[in-house]
């Protein structure tokens, strides 16, 4: 399927959303550009793995941005050519990405009841409180995609959702946008994001930095 959903969010930031129906060899054909950043990575052995790495430069290219994805030290993708930031998420058969000019974090997850069961690894007690005072299962879905959005946006290794990251108090029905905060040794963040659901899929993004 081709691009899903597209969405012009600022004047340097750009949101896609891919349907991944294709298999491997549909996706291959779809690479006549710069066919050398094609060559998938050994170390991805998984079918759905495979698929989902050239469904990203796919829709990458379909965001006009012909370029190669290069990753830093701590695994943390970014453009280098333009120099400019993204960030990638999978969830079943989505692929979400999104680009700035300066670092940004997304997160996309599929719906369900099991997060209940797995809260307390990502959720500190005040953060389960606020989520079980409305729409529980969705209210914790947007906790985990903030804090695995705002997470990528530095994207140091020893940063713990739980531990590290912290989300300030927002309403599932009133709020689009809220306020999260990276505290991890000397490492302090603070930025907005802003959540939606879409269909089934939790979706969460940081906002541009003015």
């Amino acid at each position: 399927m081709p691009l899903l959903h597209q969405r012009i969010l600022s004047q340097t930031q750009i949101l896609g959303i891919w349907q991944l129906t294709e298999s491997e060899d549909e996706l291959l054909a779809q690479h006549t550009w710069l066919p050398e950043f094609a060559t998938i990575p050994p170390s991805l052995t998984h079918p759905q793995r495979r698929a989902q790495w050239l469904a990203t430069r796919v829709l990458l290219a379909e965001l006009h941005q012909r370029e190669e994805i290069n990753y830093d030290e701590n695994g943390k993708p970014f453009l280098g050519i333009t120099n400019k930031h993204l960030s990638i998420s999978h969830s079943n058969n989505l692929v979400a990405l999104i680009i700035d000019t300066k670092p940004v974090g997304i997160d996309i997850e599929h719906i369900s009841p099991k997060i209940e069961r797995i809260a307390r690894k990502f959720m500190q007690p005040s953060e389960i409180a606020d989520a079980m005072r409305e729409d529980t299962v969705r209210k914790m879905y947007v906790y985990w995609c903030v804090k695995e959005a705002l997470y990528k946006v530095n994207g140091d290794k020893g940063v713990s959702l739980l531990q590290n990251i912290a989300v300030e108090p927002f309403s599932i029905y009133t709020d689009a946008e809220l306020t999260a905060h990276v505290r991890f040794k000397t490492y302090h963040l603070t930025r907005k994001l802003r959540f939606e659901q879409f269909g089934e899929f939790m979706l969460a993004y940081t906002v541009t930095e003015s």
